[in-house]
């Protein structure tokens, strides 16, 4: 009988541990950031959660004030929410899921963003060398890199806007509703089947415009 019970248990505890595993990152990733961060008090009496590392984010539907201090932080707005993320030390990735009004700053620079189908996304990259991966089908998106050298992928039925006074920077519309980008020089804008597509340059020579009006 004991041999019985120890064969049970022993298949249980495995059991219990593959489970563990097997289970999606999404259970023990989408913990409000208030139970895993630090929190101060911003200028305007906002509680700003302190992130650092994976994992910090915004609860679908609420409104959440990030910031990443140290950099190199991975944030996400979940579907539905208000987020203002800061990423004061820069190197970061910024998510803004779907439906989300996301206005997503990048001080420190180098920072990585994402805007999710539907989502209306702000991007301020004051010291350049922020890439857009992808504004997203439906979505608005308005990128501002005044220390240049950003590259935005603007896609299906997006409507985009690059400010880019520091120059160097890279805009691909591929199905975009609306593109739209001013810089100082030497920026490149490529389109293709895009509805309105447009570069206004200070330097038209040292500006490339394929498929676009210049």
């Amino acid at each position: 009988m004991s041999t019985h019970r120890t064969l049970f248990a022993s298949t249980l505890g495995l059991a219990l541990v593959v489970g563990a595993l097997l289970m999606p990152a999404s259970c023990t990733s989408r913990t409000p950031p208030k139970d895993q961060f630090p929190t101060r008090t911003g200028p305007n009496g906002e509680t700003i959660y302190e992130c650092s590392g994976e994992g910090c984010h915004c609860a679908g539907g609420e409104t959440c004030h990030l910031d990443c201090p140290a950099g190199g932080c991975k944030l996400e707005c979940l579907e539905g929410s208000k987020c203002t993320y800061e990423c004061t030390g820069g190197n970061c990735e910024l998510d803004c899921d779907e439906g989300s009004t996301c206005t997503m700053g990048c001080s420190g620079g180098r920072c990585l963003y994402d805007c999710d189908l539907s989502a209306n996304c702000t991007i301020d990259c004051p010291n350049g060398n922020c890439d857009v991966r992808s504004c997203d089908e439906g979505s608005t998106c308005l990128i501002k890199c005044p220390g240049g050298n950003c590259n935005v992928l603007c896609e299906a039925n997006a409507d985009c806007t690059v400010e880019c006074p520091g120059g160097g920077c890279a805009t691909q519309c591929s199905g975009a509703k609306s593109c739209k980008q001013t810089c100082s020089g030497d920026c490149r804008m490529s389109c293709a089947s895009a509805g309105s597509c447009t570069q206004s340059c200070d330097s038209p020579l040292g500006c490339i415009c394929e498929n676009c009006t210049q």
